[in-house]
């Protein structure tokens, strides 16, 4: 169980960072 609640946390934790990098993108633009 640990381990899906670690991969989701990871995966939660990328999806942020990503959406970050798209709003400075868009924000440059």
């Amino acid at each position: 169980m640990s381990r899906l609640i670690i991969a989701a946390a990871g995966a939660g934790k990328t999806t942020f960072l990503v959406e970050q990098a798209v709003d400075k993108l868009v924000t440059l633009d």
